[in-house]
């Protein structure tokens, strides 16, 4: 299912965050959005029952925007106007093949990959080999 998280924006009375499955680059002549969330709050998100479907990479092609059919549009005020502009959802899984040369063979608990949780964190793990999850176990040297 997609999820819409937003972060610090302003919450104006007709504030809403749009989500399309047709380009809305003319929002005055574009479809009506798929889903309209109306936040109560700067930062939040929101799971819609919208599923994204499952694409294999290997046979279908990234276009070459990376866009996948999905836009989210941010609006205060006037429905039509959009404040921030308008954002696709986008795919990058051939970005690790991309980056071989400079990833080399470092294993995964030795790259820093920001938008993951908790990039950079760090914790002695103190507990028993048995206790460590797949990550753990198959990124160590």
């Amino acid at each position: 299912m997609i999820e819409i998280n937003w972060y610090n924006i302003q919450v104006e009375s007709n504030s809403s965050i749009a989500l399309y499955n047709k380009n809305p680059v003319n929002i005055n002549d574009s479809p009506d959005p798929i889903i309209r969330i109306i936040p109560t709050q700067t930062s939040g998100s929101v799971k819609t029952p919208v599923r994204f479907d499952v694409i294999d990479y290997h046979v279908t092609k990234i276009p070459e925007d990376r866009c996948m059919g999905y836009w989210v549009v941010y609006f205060t005020g006037n429905p039509k106007i959009p404040i921030g502009g308008i954002n696709c959802l986008r795919v990058y899984p051939d970005w690790m093949d991309k980056l071989k040369e400079k990833i080399g063979n470092r294993p995964l608990s030795h790259l820093m990959i920001p938008g993951t949780h908790d990039s950079g964190a760090w914790k002695t793990y103190e507990g028993k080999i048995d206790d460590l999850n797949l990550i753990s176990t198959y990124s160590r040297k």
